[in-house]
């Protein structure tokens, strides 16, 4: 996924050749970077800040428009997200209690998809999660999907509540698709 992303390159220890594609049509780093996201399995999410308020910064910084326009924007992806419960809640972190782990999942998913990327690479989103808030995590993902956005993500050990809900599904064992 680091690859497809471009977030890899070649250097002394491994060498990376080929050409990743879109549509048949070749793609460079910043090509990729201008229509895609990446979110990191552990987020670097202010623990100050409310859900709303990470989401909404994240537009301040990423999207044009009127404050009003950032603002409506926000509430839509927290709602695609089922965050609106948890909107007005502390994000939290290791010295102060917030959201749970699924809420914080989906908040950094949120603060990614204000830019409104073509492609979300999602690196674990269920790692260190319980059943409940991975499944939770995995089917507002799904619903992304279904609204035409392309998601690629890495899962490990999902369970079968979680398979039947992806869409499309690589094997990759040792480095080789089963």
């Amino acid at each position: 996924m680091n690859l497809i992303s471009g977030r890899s390159k070649s250097n002394s220890a491994m060498l990376i050749e080929g050409d990743i594609r879109l549509n048949n049509v070749p793609l460079d780093k910043v090509d990729m970077s201008r229509i895609s996201s990446y979110v990191k399995q552990e987020s670097l999410l202010l623990p100050d800040l409310r859900v709303a308020e990470a989401v909404k910064f994240s537009a301040t910084l990423s999207c044009t428009g009127t404050d009003q326009e950032k603002i409506t924007l926000s509430q839509k992806i927290i709602s695609e997200l089922g965050l609106e419960k948890c909107a007005s809640t502390l994000i939290g972190g290791s010295f102060q209690k917030g959201v749970s782990g699924g809420e914080k999942k989906r908040t950094a998913i949120a603060v990614d998809l204000v830019s409104d990327p073509q492609i979300l690479f999602l690196d674990e989103p269920t790692t260190g999660l319980d059943s409940f808030s991975a499944e939770k995590v995995v089917e507002s993902v799904s619903r992304l999907q279904a609204e035409g956005r392309t998601v690629i993500m890495t899962i490990h050990q999902p369970n079968s509540r979680i398979l039947s809900i992806l869409d499309r599904l690589i094997l990759i064992v040792d480095g080789g698709i089963v």
